[in-house]
């Protein structure tokens, strides 16, 4: 600017006119050090003799102490905050040494409380959770029920029979209704806290959404972690006769497992009575999505039949697998066989789909199969252990089965009959023979 004020008029005398006749490194340094002075940084050798100097120097001292005012206002109330902050903390330290001092803790117990403060403190500035966010409070109902239902639905559709319901035909209010009602939450779980403990009865299934907890199993465990009937969706827990129709296998040795992210817990505890069989602890810093199972049970009693049968079958899955089953064990291909057949309509069954096709265009002929992979197809079954859990899988299993048995009764009375057929009859061939060998 001072460099560009001798150019407007360079045939009038001026304390900037000696810049023209200079290189653009002195130029430039020249006019560096002439701003700086400006702030009160050191003394300058120009100064303005014309009008226009004069306005600009004027001009650029009037901003450059609102600058300066500025820039020195910043630092001071930074400084004033960050001294307020550290005084409380200072405060709650000093409060926590007298008070280990005069009950005489042990010095490794001190060091381990120490370092889990140190270590929490840190992690409290990395992680924003909804409760600490008190503008979120002021947005209108239904902004804010917006706002959770894009935040909270993602997180639960991760699970098969959430995530089979926000894709089905069903009514989604029920969805919609578990995040206005607050049934799920989140929460911060610091390291070495425990998200529950072996014994304690189950009100919450858990959702880990950033971080890693351990899960340990105990050994020696005999406790009934379920009743025999299912958990009416806002009703009463049925009473039975064998309240512990499902027992647990001795453990012999304690077991540990790690859930991650994308993972869950307790799902039993949203359809059974559920006692915790182990203990989870952070094992680092979590953040941790919980969905209240009364709350849960109520409103899916209200406004989600399906709910309730799946509750049968997740029954009847508890009890198949009652020697394996904890807080963390997780079969996704069964909780995704029985979702498909609570939210997708069973496949009819029908008798013609059992027939063997056979084909002239395309050559296909399934009454004489003709390589070992389709032999072996006939011989074999598609039938696996979850398919009972979902009728869809278990109609589609039962029409294979027929129709290659329909190809196997074929195949054998062919290869009885064939010898004595052949004396009689001239139209079989030897590619044929050697087919149905």
């Amino acid at each position: 600017g001072w460099y560009a004020v001798a150019t407007l008029d360079p045939a009038s005398p001026s304390a900037a006119t000696p810049l023209l006749a200079m290189t653009f490194g002195e130029r430039y340094s020249s006019c560096l050090h002439w701003s700086l002075s400006q702030l009160g940084f050191g003394t300058s050798n120009m100064y303005p003799d014309t009008t226009f100097e004069r306005i600009y120097a004027a001009c650029v001292a009037v901003i450059s102490l609102m600058l300066l005012g500025f820039l020195l206002g910043s630092v001071v109330t930074g400084m004033t905050r960050l001294q307020t902050l550290l005084k409380v903390q200072r405060e709650q330290e000093e409060q926590l040494r007298d008070y280990l001092c005069r009950h005489k803790v042990s010095w490794p117990l001190r060091n381990r409380i120490w370092i889990f403060l140190r270590k929490h403190t840190k992690s409290e500035k990395k992680h924003v959770l909804e409760a600490n966010v008190e503008v979120i409070k002021k947005l209108p109902k239904a902004v804010l029920c917006e706002l959770r239902a894009e935040v909270f639905i993602p997180i639960l559709t991760v699970h098969p029979f959430f995530g089979t319901y926000a894709v089905s035909m069903a009514d989604k209010y029920a969805m919609h209704t578990l995040v206005e009602k607050y049934a799920v939450n989140e929460y911060a779980l610091d390291v070495e806290h425990e998200l529950f403990a072996e014994g304690e009865v189950a009100h919450s299934m858990y959702f880990l959404v950033q971080g890693q907890i351990l899960y340990r199993l105990s050994a020696g465990r005999h406790n009934p972690g379920t009743d025999s009937d299912p958990k009416e969706p806002g009703g009463p827990v049925k009473n039975t006769s064998r309240p512990d129709s499902i027992t647990w296998a001795m453990m012999e040795k304690d077991e540990a497992t790690i859930v991650s992210s994308g993972e869950w817990l307790c799902e039993a505890a949203l359809w059974l009575r559920w006692v915790h069989v182990g203990s989870a602890t952070a094992k680092t810093h979590c953040e941790v999505v919980s969905l209240s199972a009364e709350k849960f049970q109520t409103i899916m009693h209200t406004h989600l039949s399906e709910a309730q049968k799946y509750a049968r079958l997740f029954l009847q899955y508890a009890k198949d697998n009652r020697d394996v089953i904890s807080d963390s064990f997780v079969d996704v291909t069964c909780l995704r066989s029985m979702a498909h057949d609570i939210f997708e309509p069973p496949i009819a069954f029908e008798v013609g789909a059992c027939f063997p096709m056979q084909n002239e265009l395309t050559g296909r002929d399934d009454w004489r199969p003709s390589t070992r992979r389709h032999w072996q197809k006939v011989w074999g079954t598609p039938w696996k252990e979850g398919h009972y859990l979902n009728r869809s899988a278990l109609l589609a299993t039962m029409t294979t089965d027929m129709k290659n048995d329909t190809i196997m009764m074929y195949q054998t009375l062919f290869s009885q009959n064939h010898t004595e057929m052949l004396i009689k009859n001239s139209w079989l061939t030897e590619e044929e023979l050697m087919l149905h060998d």
